[in-house]
């Protein structure tokens, strides 16, 4: 049974997963325990070579970049479950997805390979420090959440979309919510104080010249090249590294546990995401033939024998075909679920 995580202990809201109730993990627990093996996390699932075949490309990719950034041990083991987790659902829902189905997989490739990006990306801000890095890689994180969150709740959500980017002229017209402030208001804030972080994090350092011009100047010591100069060089906090402190140390572990939180939460929408997304009518009314061509392949067999007793006893074959294929969707259902 799976399980949502709360960042901060005061938040008491009773939590809901996806069907039903669900045990809260308090965030402070985190950080003296390693990973459970929670019943959301899907690499068990798969077959002993394709574990290790995950698990040879953690070793060969990830792993000397995560243990080499000073994380605590359950930090990297966290770290460690989580490119594999991301690495297991790539593997299940793009590799071995459905053929016939560009659009979805195309999605699904998209948000796993951001999570994994952000996953390098809050690790490569890690000793020596990188601020842009390291905020732009966590507010990612939640921005994918809350797009995650809203392709569940509105499952045309991402056909308005595709429609604008056919035509921007018909931006008047299509409904739809591009504003990410929007989408990261409406997630869950009692699974996770998304919005207290992602203004907070936005106000630190939020990309554009402007912003990076008020940090820089708020901070005192904007300047490479000394202090008396009164143009701020903005490329500076991309390229510059902040002094690692006690207090430095401590902000920047805080905030790895709440990015983790969000790739946990990620996971969790993930796997609830159902939707079958289509680019446009021609693909999905493609995607509906070769999914018949698929199934007939697969019941090929049942199909047969019922269309030949039908011949036999000289009954309606119209009316067999249609029991045959109810039962048979009923039975690919159970097998899915």
């Amino acid at each position: 049974m799976p399980y949502r995580l709360r960042l901060r202990p005061w938040h008491r809201a009773p939590l809901t997963s996806r069907e039903e109730k669900i045990k809260v993990k308090k965030f402070k627990e985190w950080e003296g325990k390693e990973p459970k093996d929670n019943a959301h996390y899907l690499l068990k699932t798969l077959k002993r070579s394709e574990q290790w075949t995950i698990k040879i490309v953690y070793h060969t990719q990830w792993r000397k970049f995560v243990t080499n950034k000073g994380l605590s041990a359950n930090q990297v083991s966290y770290f460690k479950l989580y490119f594999q987790e991301v690495h297991a659902r790539y593997y299940l829902t793009v590799i071995k997805g459905g053929v016939y189905v560009t659009g979805a997989r195309l999605i699904r490739n998209y948000f796993l390979s951001k999570a994994n990006e952000n996953l390098r990306s809050v690790l490569g801000a890690l000793r020596p420090y990188n601020l842009t890095v390291f905020v732009q890689g966590v507010r990612s994180q939640i921005e994918l959440n809350a797009l995650l969150n809203k392709f569940i709740k509105d499952p045309s959500y991402h056909k308005q979309h595709l429609l604008l980017n056919e035509d921007r002229k018909r931006v008047k017209e299509i409904p739809t919510t591009i504003n990410v402030h929007t989408l990261v208001e409406a997630l869950e804030s009692d699974i996770i104080p998304y919005r207290e972080m992602y203004h907070t994090l936005s106000l630190l350092l939020h990309p554009n010249p402007s912003a990076i011009k008020f940090y820089a100047q708020a901070e005192k010591d904007p300047f490479k090249d000394g202090p008396n100069i009164r143009r701020p060089n903005l490329s500076f906090y991309f390229v510059e590294t902040i002094a690692e402190t006690d207090a430095t140390s401590k902000w920047f572990s805080n905030v790895v546990w709440s990015f983790l939180t969000c790739i946990e939460h990620f996971l969790i929408l993930f796997d609830a995401l159902k939707n079958e997304f289509h680019l446009n009518e021609d693909e999905e009314k493609e995607h509906n033939v070769f999914a018949m061509a698929e199934f007939m392949g697969h019941y090929k067999k049942e199909i047969s024998h019922a269309l030949n007793k039908a011949a036999r006893e000289n009954t309606d074959k119209q009316e067999v075909l249609n029991k045959v294929f109810e039962h048979l969707l009923s039975k690919n259902k159970d097998d899915c679920v």
